[in-house]
């Protein structure tokens, strides 16, 4: 496995956590929205229960939207971070896993990561290239 192809891994995760997180967040909000009472229209009869029915049914329709977008985000994720969690644990350095579970699970950045980890930036960025180094030399299973 080259080095680029782990970097492209952990990239997939960090994007699939960004994602998630984003569609999470959107589902909640509109969510908030429509406990709070606000926005909502209420100049139908109701007397229809399809999707272009009143204005409450189609915020619920989209609400239920949102959610099951976040829902298959979630699996998706979950299956990106176990194989960048894989990848990580194959690291024999500590420093090493740190920085990418930091960096790619908990999604920080580098600089952040350099603050937390008491080094500078730079040594942040070298720790890095080195356990991508580690993994593509030493990771044998086929993912």
């Amino acid at each position: 496995m080259t080095t680029e192809e782990v970097k492209k891994i952990l990239k997939n995760a960090s994007e699939a956590v960004r994602a998630y997180r984003l569609a999470r967040d959107k589902a909640n909000n509109y969510g908030e929205i429509l406990s709070g009472g606000k926005g909502i229209r209420y100049d139908s009869d109701g007397g229809t229960h399809e999707r272009k029915g009143n204005p409450v049914e189609n915020a619920y329709c989209v609400l239920a939207d949102y959610q099951t977008e976040a829902h298959e985000l979630f699996v998706k994720m979950n299956e990106a971070r176990q194989t960048a969690e894989k990848l990580i644990a194959s690291v024999p350095d500590p420093a090493q896993r740190e920085v990418l579970t930091r960096r790619y699970i908990i999604g920080e950045r580098w600089e952040d990561i350099a603050v937390c980890m008491n080094f500078s930036a730079r040594r942040i960025y070298q720790i890095h290239g080195y356990a991508l180094k580690n993994i593509s030399l030493n990771f044998t299973i086929h993912l």
